[in-house]
């Protein structure tokens, strides 16, 4: 994060501080990325930053140490769990920077109700908003070590993907691919599974299918949609690929949906705007001759799985350099009840865009375990 950034978004928005407390603005501003923060929401971790001064970090106590190791900011506050209210923490913190009386930014979309009315009790003269836009504002763009982290990610990623998909053997159940690839994803540097979907055959066609006992056919589809946290970040890469013999009207599906996909990359560049891309590559399925019920296809990435900008056909923003953003169209095929699904990373730059998956973008669907 640019703290610079942060300040100027803060005087756009009027605010005179801005408290960031979901686990992913939290670590986006500070650097410490805490695991409880994720899995007890009631152990809240805050980052306040006032307009002017230094910003304070207040975390649980038993948190502190990797706090202070790796968090940007030195002012730590603490809180001790179930004897104190994080919130009364963060209203004499408030005080303290001398905005309690002032407009603050906090991300009402994350903090419950319960936490939210004992802020309002510790700080009653405050005016509290919603500061969630600024923090996806900042979000969009992303620095060069973010795009450094994104790109090892969703080339790790793709690496584990492909290392799974030779393993395939006869007889294998999507249980079994599915336990490989997660393997192979921390074996690629992934601190933790962020996800897996897979369905073979006429559970490929179900959007997000979750790896059962259903055994892999000859001429069956497979569609894998997965990714991992690299240290904070996320990597999102989806493929289709096929088992057994191949079969020619599935290798022409998916010939089809990838030159779509390569031509709406294409077009991921400064100046577009997005609900233009989402009608472009809309367009693009009627003319290669494929139905199209996409609600999206495409979503920024980075410490949220879904992060702004959002392609999709209400989106009037523009494309601009700095964004690193996911495209990926998805096909079902009504006739024989299988799905498809490719999906890479680009990075918008001024010369155009660059995929940052390393895939080749082929044309071709690989064929496994025959």
């Amino acid at each position: 994060m640019d703290f610079a950034h942060l300040r100027a978004a803060l005087t756009a928005a009027g605010l005179d501080a801005a408290v960031a407390v979901s686990p992913e603005n939290f670590y986006y501003t500070t650097g410490s990325y805490l695991v409880t923060q994720r899995s007890l929401r009631e152990r809240l971790a805050m980052a306040v930053f006032p307009g002017a001064g230094e910003p304070a970090v207040i975390v649980c106590g038993i948190e502190e140490s990797f706090t202070r190791q790796t968090s940007r900011h030195p002012d730590i506050r603490t809180y001790v769990e179930f004897a104190e209210n994080p919130v009364e923490v963060l209203g004499e913190v408030l005080r303290e920077k001398g905005v309690s009386r002032g407009r603050v930014g906090i991300e009402t979309h994350y903090l419950s109700w319960h936490y939210a009315l004992a802020l309002q009790r510790a700080c009653p003269d405050a005016e509290f908003v919603d500061c969630s836009e600024l923090f996806f504002g900042l979000r969009a763009r992303k620095l060069p070590h973010e795009v450094e982290r994104l790109e090892f990610a969703a080339r790790s990623t793709l690496a584990a993907m492909q290392a799974g998909m030779q393993s395939l053997r006869p007889g294998d159940r999507e249980r079994d691919l599915a336990a490989r690839l997660k393997h192979q994803l921390i074996d690629s540097g992934a601190d933790e599974v962020g996800f897996l979907v897979l369905g073979t055959g006429p559970r490929s066609s179900i959007a997000h299918p979750i790896p059962g006992e259903t055994p892999f056919r000859s001429g069956d589809a497979i569609k894998i949609d997965m990714g991992g946290l690299y240290g904070g970040y996320y990597s999102d890469v989806a493929r289709t690929f096929g088992f057994g013999r191949p079969d020619p009207r599935k290798k022409d599906r998916y010939r089809r949906l990838a030159e779509i996909h390569r031509s709406v990359i294409d077009l991921v560049r400064v100046g577009a705007r997005f609900c233009d891309l989402f009608e472009f590559c809309k367009g693009q399925f009627a003319r290669h001759g494929l139905s199209f019920h996409m609600p999206h296809i495409g979503h920024g990435l980075g410490v949220e799985l879904h992060e702004r900008p959002v392609v999709e056909p209400t989106n009037t923003g523009l494309v601009e350099e700095g964004m690193v953003i996911n495209i990926e169209p998805i096909f079902f095929d009504p006739e024989d009840g299988s799905g498809y699904h490719i999906e890479d990373l680009v990075l918008v730059t001024a010369q155009g865009p660059r995929v940052l998956t390393g895939s080749a973008l082929d044309v071709d669907m690989g064929w496994y375990g025959d």
